[in-house]
Parts: structure tokens; sequence; C-alpha cells
């Protein structure tokens, strides 16, 4: 047996990638500070910080007086703030913040906060989904513990909080990421399984957001999702296991409360559904794609509870309360996959490739499970085209399009795909373009962290094809 084929070099290579991608969240938290910065980052964090040591979702204290970096919550002095349609966001509260000497400029006395979030008595209430908060909240329960036993800050914003909380997403992706390879080892071979396992980290982003941006939903919800591609295989061969179900609706649960249009990777689950029909078997083993659909509920029903706290009100579409809202007939296609503005196949060439392999494996005579690979291709065109259709299909600021790391296990599948029907020639050509796209990502990541590269959509508005690609050797250049 070649080492490349070796269970015990998938499991060493999995290990270097863990390590590496430690070493990735350790510069990048001494580089940056903190984790808890940005508008998304900080609103998922105080609802952690809410609901487990407040007991509520209610975040006016943590918007006025705890969050690190509070000021992007402020407009300017005199700045008139407005959301998309013109309706005028920020209004007076009778509570001010305490003032930031580094940015006076700020008026403390209203928030950017719209008014469609807050509750009935005007305090800052959370559309942002509770699945983020839930899957970290045991380990940031266990850190209050034992920061209030040692006296040690149990702020919720003291460092050990935030090293619990942002480690544990980390890890919790990884483990994904290690669930994803063993798929591919299983459904494909070990040999493409290892060139996964570090093209699904460090060739995409989902690198940036499990060490840069671990306090966004996407490394857990790529974590989930890889869990829901090892059922969809699983009950592709085997649709009477029910533990297997009951994993898929426990999957689903948490991706609709991290992200409820994720819920289009149930679709991946439907040839399973279609093998079980089939089969005529007994009437209450047919019933078993109902778990799937209990867990979507189940997390649905959760989701409006939390808006029931917040609020005060059961059904809420707390986004189109402050102008923000999907436009089905003018979906931003192709620019959210080749526009200069996070299109997802020029930051990140890997997903067209993917998207590539998961064609070939609809079209390709003796494709195994060709319906689990047409269920694949099917969810990664519907999730593409609902996230096209929102009002800002660049996501405002991120690196590449940061809503394809959710897909990528589906999306990554295709590559796995093309490694395993090539020949042993054609495999080599295919594994060195995969380590040219490594290296074209990891030396992307550093244009952005280093400010070549804009996070934010405005400066990308104005920027030519040239321009971009030009971007890495301009941040080269500046080391010399």
């Amino acid at each position: 047996m070649s080492p490349l084929d070796s269970k015990r070099t998938l499991a060493a290579v999995i290990v270097l990638v863990f390590l590496s991608g430690l070493c990735f969240y350790g510069l990048a938290l001494k580089y940056y500070g903190t984790f808890i910065r940005g508008w998304d980052a900080q609103m998922y964090y105080m609802q952690i910080r809410s609901l487990v040591i407040d007991g509520d979702a209610e975040f006016t204290n943590e918007m006025f007086d705890l969050t690190p970096n509070r000021w992007v919550f402020f407009p300017k002095k005199g700045e008139p703030v407005k959301q998309q349609g013109g309706t005028v966001i920020v209004d007076p509260l009778e509570r001010v913040a305490t003032p930031d000497g580094v940015h006076e400029d700020r008026d403390w006395s209203r928030t950017k906060w719209p008014v469609g979030g807050r509750n009935a008595e005007g305090g800052i209430a959370c559309y942002y989904t509770v699945g983020w908060a839930l899957m970290v909240s045991p380990v940031f329960a266990v850190t209050h513990a034992l920061c209030s036993a040692l006296d040690i800050s149990p702020t919720g914003y003291s460092r050990p909080y935030e090293i619990a909380s942002t480690l544990w997403v980390f890890a919790v992706c990884m483990a994904g990421m290690a669930m994803f390879a063993g798929t591919v080892a299983k459904y494909c071979n070990i040999y493409t399984a290892i060139v996964l396992a570090i093209a699904a980290f460090w060739a995409t982003n989902v690198s940036y957001y499990a060490c840069v941006m671990p306090l966004a939903t996407h490394a857990l919800a790529f974590a989930v999702v890889a869990v829901v591609l090892y059922t969809a295989f699983r009950l592709y061969d085997d649709p009477l296991c029910v533990r297997t179900w009951l994993l898929a609706g426990a999957a689903m649960a948490l991706l609709v409360l991290l992200r409820p249009t994720d819920v289009v990777a149930s679709i991946t689950l439907f040839p399973a559904c279609f093998r079980l029909f089939a089969a005529k078997r007994h009437v209450g083993q047919l019933a078993l794609p109902a778990i799937v659909a209990i867990g979507v509920f189940t997390g649905a029903g959760v989701q409006l509870c939390m808006w029931r706290l917040s609020y005060g009100q059961w059904m809420l579409n707390a986004y189109s309360n402050h102008g923000e809202s999907f436009d089905w007939s003018a979906p931003g296609l192709p620019g959210i996959l080749i526009s200069v503005k996070h299109g997802a196949w020029l930051t990140h060439p890997i997903y067209a490739l993917g998207a590539a392999g998961l064609v070939a494996a609809c079209l390709l005579k003796g494709t195994q499970r060709r319906w689990l690979w047409v269920s694949m291709i099917a969810v990664v065109a519907a999730h593409t085209f609902v996230h096209a259709s929102w009002w800002s299909w660049w996501f405002g600021h991120a690196f590449g399009h940061r809503l394809f790391v959710d897909t990528a296990p589906l999306s990554l599948m295709g590559v796995a795909f093309l490694l395993h029907r090539a020949t042993q020639r054609w495999r080599g050509v295919l594994t060195g373009f995969i380590a040219l796209l490594v290296m074209w990502n990891m030396l992307l990541i550093v244009t952005l962290i280093k400010g070549f590269l804009p996070e934010a959509h405005q400066p990308l508005n104005k920027m030519t094809y040239a321009e971009f690609f030009a971007l890495p050797l301009d941040m080269i250049k500046s080391f010399f």
C-alpha cells in the first residue's frame, strides 16, 4: 500500500491542518488584538453573553457599556444615518454610552441600530439567529463558572471568554473538516481525501472564517453541512438506519438556527427518501424522513421563541423591518460568482472547479449514486440563487464570498469526484493545480490582512479585474 493511501497518513494530514490552523488563529489574534470586532461579530457575542450571564435577550447594556468596539454602532456627530429606502434608523436614547477617547467624534446619544431591532420598551433586541450562541453556550457557561469562582474578571468580555468561545468554534470547524475528509475517504479514496483535507481548509475561505472571523456563523455551518453530507451518503446506501436519520434531523435543526437559508442542504437527503419509498417498506419505516422535518421545525420553533423573548412577538421578519430583503426577479448573477466584489469563483477558483466536478458527476457514464450528485449540485445552485437574490449579494465586509463557506463540503465533493475519476497523469495535474490554488488563497489572505485587498464592498465597486489581480503583487512589493 502506498503511503498516500494510508489511513494513518490521512490522520496525520488532518492533524497538520489542525495545527497550521491553530497557528493562523494565534497570529490573527495577535495581529487584530481581539475577535470581538465589527458589526456581526459583536452582535453574535452580545447574544451569548446576554443569554448566559444576564439571562435575557436584550443588549442595551452590552452595546452601550461593555462591547470593546461599540463605536461602530454609533454615528458620527451630525451624521444622518439612513437605511435602504431612505428611512432614518437612528433615534435618540436616554442612555448615553461611556465616551471613548479614541472616537470622540461619535454621537453617543444615538445608535445606528435600527428601530426594527428594538423591543416594545425601546431596548436593543437582536434579529440575528441564535444558532451560534446555542452551539457555543456550553463552553461559554463553563468559562463563566470558572471565572466567577476564581474571580478572573467575570464580565463575559475578558480574554478567557473570548479564547474559549473562539477556540471552540475553530475546534468544531476542524471536527467537521475531519468528518468531510472521512466521507471522501470512504466514498472516493484516501489519496483524494488527503488532498481535500488540505484544500478544503487552505484553498477556500473556510480557514479565514475559522481563524480570523470565528464569531460569524460560517465556520459552524461548514461543520454542520459536513455532517449532512455524511448522512446523505450513509442513508443513500442504508435508508433504514434510524440513528443516521436522527443525526440528519439534529444537523438540520442546527442549520436552521445558524442560517435559515441553509435549509436547502436538506435536498441532499431527498435521494435517500426516494430509495426508501421505492423499497415499499413497512409504513413505520417510511416515516423515517419525518425525523428531518421534525428537526427543521424544531430549529425554527427555537428561533421563534428567541424572537418572542427579544421582541414580545412570535412571528418576525426582522431584516425587512429596516429595509433588507430579497429581490427574486433580479438576482446578482453572475456577480456573486465572478465579480471583484467578493465573487466566489474569482477569489476562490476551487469553488468553480467543484461546480465543474459536480456537473461531470451528473453527466458522465458509470457514476455511482448519480442522484446523490444531482442533489448536491441542486443544493449549491439553489443556495447560490437565494443569496444572489439578497439585496446585498456581496454580503458586506467579507473575504471572498462568505456564504459559500456554508456549502463548501458539497462544492468540494465535485473536486473529489474529479480527482477520484482522473487517470494517474491527470490526477497529478489536478493535484498540482490545487496546490497553486492553496498558494493563491494564502497570498490573498495576507493581502487582505495587510490592507491591500479591501473587506468592504465600496472600494471594490471601482476596482477592475486587472487591479484585483495586481493586489498581491503590490503587497509583495511593499516588503522591499
